[in-house]
């Protein structure tokens, strides 16, 4: 067979019949599987999204409730030098 010579110009027509349905066959099955893994991808996006958005949500606020929490420790933290400093006994002298 020669390079570029059409396959089916040699096929009986019976022939050619039967390949052109099985090619269409397994175009279709090809393009069902090509359209079920868009869809599961597109599903997989969807998810992912949703969860990324939700821990940045969920790191977002812990951030602020850790800046809360630090202001708290200082400010304890200056609480308890002022405690301290009031409960030592003064040198009058």
């Amino acid at each position: 067979m020669k390079v570029g010579k059409n396959l089916t110009s040699t096929m009986p027509v019976s022939r050619q019949i039967r390949y052109f349905k099985e090619s269409r066959e397994n175009w279709k099955e090809r393009a069902l599987e090509k359209q079920e893994q868009l869809r599961f991808s597109a599903q997989k996006i969807d998810d992912l999204e949703r969860s990324r958005e939700q821990w940045k949500t969920e790191a977002l606020e812990n951030r602020e409730e850790i800046k809360k929490l630090k202001k708290q420790i200082e400010n304890l933290k200056k609480k308890t030098t002022q405690l301290k400093n009031l409960s030592q006994p003064k040198n009058l002298y």
